[in-house]
């Protein structure tokens, strides 16, 4: 594997993850107590704050997270 190869896997992974993210918050929006939607905001949360995301994509978990909190709905 290439390490633009490796790159693009990243970025991807990254991408789905604020996919995810923004999903569930709009869920969250409509339903407050939506379980899924709790669980899957959670679980990428807790991703972005996370050494595997550091080594992904070697970006700052805070800025991520400002960024997706400057998406939602």
């Amino acid at each position: 594997m290439t390490m633009a190869s490796a790159r693009m896997i990243a970025a991807s992974i990254v991408k789905i993850a604020q996919a995810d993210h923004t999903k569930a918050v709009r869920q969250l929006a409509a339903n407050p107590g939506y379980e899924r939607a709790l669980e899957t905001k959670a679980e990428v949360e807790c991703f972005f704050g996370s050494n595997w995301f550091d080594v992904l994509c070697e970006l700052s978990p805070d800025l991520t997270k400002v960024h997706l909190e400057g998406n939602q709905p």
